[in-house]
């Protein structure tokens, strides 16, 4: 399952994110409990993964640098930064965290 497309999220008077209905449902079909959230490391925004396809993409990265290597050091540590798990209310919002919206 992979959320595709960009969205602007609305929020609540209490600063929950409203996931949109689309990708609760994907959520919903494929048993996902768990998302990632990570500010990107190259454009303003925030990103979201479900918990599956974050870890194939922790996999990927794995397997793609030397963990030896300094510079790869970095570019992992780089991308795990300021990373949140993060489950839905019943409502389907969620709350940013202080330390990642203070970043975004």
């Amino acid at each position: 399952m992979r959320f595709l497309g960009n969205s602007e999220a609305k929020t609540d008077a209490k600063g929950r994110v409203f996931l949109p209905a689309v990708f609760r449902k994907q959520l919903q079909a494929a048993s996902q409990e768990c998302l990632i959230l990570r500010k990107d490391t190259y454009q303003d925004c925030l990103v979201l993964y479900p918990e599956n396809v974050w870890n194939e993409q922790m996999n990927e990265l794995r397997c793609k640098l030397n963990r030896w290597n300094s510079r790869h050091q970095m570019i992992f540590r780089q991308f795990v930064s300021d990373v949140e798990v993060i489950t839905l209310d019943g409502n389907g919002r969620f709350l940013i965290p202080k330390t990642i919206f203070e970043i975004s």
